[in-house]
């Protein structure tokens, strides 16, 4: 964590070179679905949230109100879910590889943040 600015410095620096790294190789195509499978991921997962916070969360003067209830998410994570199926096997090991290393890395660097303090 930078001190100054209270950013993920390391975590930056290590995506932006390995980003580099795969698109310097002529594997911008992986980096390119997997990044987009990652991203349809986290679409999927905040959208899944979206009904959980609303029950959660006291309704507030002024607050938007997406109409139609649970229609449009639905809709939303049918073309998620429809978009990931285009994804081979191979994208999504790849894409499950570097979640894995990810994790590993944040464990590695949430265990070294509790020791110290």
């Amino acid at each position: 964590m930078n001190p100054q600015f209270h950013t993920p410095a390391n975590s930056i620096l290590f995506y932006a070179a390995l980003g580099l790294a795969l698109a310097l190789s002529g594997s911008f195509i992986w980096l390119a679905v997997v990044s987009t499978l990652a991203r349809l991921l986290t679409y999927i997962l905040s959208i899944v949230a979206l009904p959980i916070l609303e029950k959660k969360i006291p309704e507030t003067e002024g607050q938007f109100r997406l109409y139609g209830g649970y229609l449009i998410p639905v809709i939303a994570i049918g073309l998620c879910l429809w978009l990931v199926t285009f994804a081979s096997p191979a994208h999504w090991l790849t894409t499950a590889g570097f979640f894995f290393i990810g994790s590993i890395l944040y464990m590695l660097t949430t265990r070294k943040r509790t020791d110290v303090a």
